[in-house]
């Protein structure tokens, strides 16, 4: 169904080049009629007053799916933590694999310094 409909298409848009180049693997002959629009966010610029918190902190967030990679920042976390124990890690973001990624940081150990904050309003990301 899905080279069925790739091939049907007038334009084939992915929001990454994985999943562009996956598609473009399924049915080559779309190539010349694809192109990749990223996901976006309207940002205003940041302020360069310093953080309010002492440790650090990082960032991820996405739709909880297993190809965003979550898992990998999970794991890429357990080393920094060695470095650096008093790091956070905010994944915010919901989706189909939150309960496996919670799970993947309670076998490792990190459940403490991670937090999974949920959804997140497009309106609510640069806070």
């Amino acid at each position: 169904m899905v080279e069925r409909t790739l091939r049907s298409a007038v334009w084939v848009v992915g929001c990454s080049s994985t999943i562009l180049n996956e598609g473009r693997r399924l049915v080559p002959e779309i190539t010349c009629r694809s192109s990749i629009i990223y996901n976006g966010v309207e940002t205003r610029p940041l302020s360069t007053a310093p953080m309010p918190f002492d440790s650090p902190r990082l960032l991820c967030l996405g739709r909880l799916a297993p190809e965003k990679g979550f898992d990998l920042a999970l794991a890429a976390f357990a080393g920094i933590l060695h470095l650096f124990p008093q790091a956070r890690l905010v994944i915010a973001g919901d989706g189909p694999a939150r309960g496996e990624l919670e799970q993947q940081a309670a076998k490792q150990g990190i459940t403490d310094s991670v937090e999974f904050t949920g959804w997140v309003d497009p309106e609510e990301v640069l806070r």
